[in-house]
């Protein structure tokens, strides 16, 4: 048992010693995608990694042995300096959000992680810095700060129509009531009571009106929201996958439980990026930045070939996965919309079927190309039908838990038919299974998005 021990330490340490080479930490820091700087005890740049240099607009033999006043406004370097003293002289890490000019003059908002070490070989201190860009980041709070009163305009909105509604009621009234009165003192009477009360619906209406601007305007501010939000989720993970490409270059010497540890991570990774790009995509559709790229395609190769390709989910599950083509024409379509249609819904058939079959039936119904996938699955109830497209929707949490997912693949899926001027609908039975027939027409039709 020592024995293993020390050859377990001995073998960590040949790793440590082969890897721990200034060449291959050069490599990691430059992989880095935030700004890394470090500085010597009189301010001056002493090393960089390519992120930083990008960050500012200057090659690395530009900055190093100049300080701060040699590339910023003085208002912008007096602070810098001012914050690198306080760590030399506390020897303690800190955090500052400030504002840097880059070389092209733009603006932008950062917060910087500044901490001290000691060098072992001159004694002397030396600062490391790492900046984070939070431009973006702050334009999210501000987009949240106007959020925080959408609801209170969806009130404003909903108590403005109860009273419209109660308005016209009150004006049908008087009106009936004029009918059945001909005395020229109550017409002049209920016509001035009705007069008011065109008024006030007029006031109500102008109210209305500009409750609608704000309601519009938040709308706005939530899809600048998610598009933000899922730009900087990008930047992370972006980095995510650089590591795990150096990783992968040694898995040969990892251990199983390394080795199922570097899958998880890659599993996890590649779901991340499937959800941002969901996020994004839904972005640009609902603000009416999304393009189709027409193409022709053949229907029956395309249908086989997704087939194939997703054969490799059914994994042990005792499922046949077969497909009936009848004789079908090339069409006019977008064919990566084709293609992500057919597998959110060839997916979902798999993910939620345990044995059976699964089929994809193919035919054309005059100008249009219908096809359908049909599973025995776990089937969907009835009044939970009328949802299934909706963004975020997943009809239960607990199935959620167990299958995976974020309630977008099929919203995604309908507007990207409906985009092409297509249909798609759902039939379900529980416990039977489940079947999506969708159309496109032979001739792509873009709709207005």
């Amino acid at each position: 048992m020592d024995d293993k021990k020390i050859s377990s330490s001995g073998a960590i340490g040949d790793m440590e010693a082969k890897y721990k080479t200034p060449t291959f930490i050069n490599r990691i820091i430059d992989t880095l995608t935030d700004p890394i700087f470090v500085k010597d005890k009189d301010h001056k740049f002493i090393f960089l990694n390519d992120a930083f240099c990008k960050f500012i607009g200057h090659k690395k033999d530009e900055l190093i042995g100049k300080s701060d006043y040699d590339f910023f406004p003085k208002e912008q370097a007096d602070i810098f300096w001012k914050k690198d003293d306080d760590v030399f002289r506390s020897n303690e890490a800190n955090v500052n959000e400030e504002s840097l000019t880059d070389s092209k003059g733009v603006v932008k908002l950062i917060s910087t992680t500044k901490s001290i070490f000691t060098d072992d070989s001159s004694g002397n201190k030396i600062l490391v810095g790492i900046i984070r860009d939070i431009t973006e980041r702050k334009t999210v709070e501000e987009a949240l700060k106007k959020n925080k009163d959408l609801e209170t305009f969806n009130k404003l909105a909903v108590d403005r129509e109860l009273k419209m509604i109660e308005l016209k009621k009150k004006i049908a009234e008087l009106k009936n009531q004029l009918e059945k009165k001909s005395d020229e003192k109550s017409l002049i009477l209920k016509n001035e009571e009705l007069e008011k009360a065109k008024l006030a619906a007029l006031n109500m209406m102008e109210d209305l009106a500009e409750s609608n601007v704000h309601l519009k305007e938040l709308d706005q501010a939530k899809t600048d929201f998610l598009n933000i939000a899922s730009h900087e989720l990008k930047t992370p993970l972006t980095a995510i996958s650089a590591y795990l490409d150096v990783l992968d270059d040694y898995k040969e010497q990892f251990s199983k439980e390394q080795l199922q540890g570097l899958e998880a991570i890659k599993r996890n990774s590649n779901q991340l990026r499937t959800l941002i790009g969901n996020i994004l995509e839904l972005s640009r559709i609902e603000s009416g930045r999304f393009e189709l790229s027409k193409q022709d395609v053949d229907v029956e190769k395309k249908i086989v070939s997704i087939i194939d390709t997703l054969k490799v989910l059914i994994g042990e599950k005792n499922i046949e996965l077969k497909a009936d083509i009848g004789k079908l024409p090339v069409i006019s379509t977008d064919e990566l919309r084709f293609e992500e249609i057919l597998n959110n819904l060839i997916g979902n058939a798999i993910k939620f079927t345990d044995h059976g079959i699964i089929s994809v039936v193919a035919t054309q119904e005059k100008d249009l190309i219908c096809i359908k996938v049909t599973d025995t699955g776990i089937g969907i109830p009835e009044d939970k039908i009328k949802n299934l497209f909706q963004n975020f929707y997943q009809v239960d949490s607990s199935l959620g838990r167990r299958y995976g997912g974020t309630g977008l693949g099929l919203a995604l899926t309908k507007k990207m038919i409906e985009l092409q001027g297509g249909t798609i609908i759902a039939e379900s039975l529980p416990g039977k299974g489940s079947t999506f027939k969708f159309t496109l027409p032979i001739n792509l039709i873009k709709k207005d998005s």
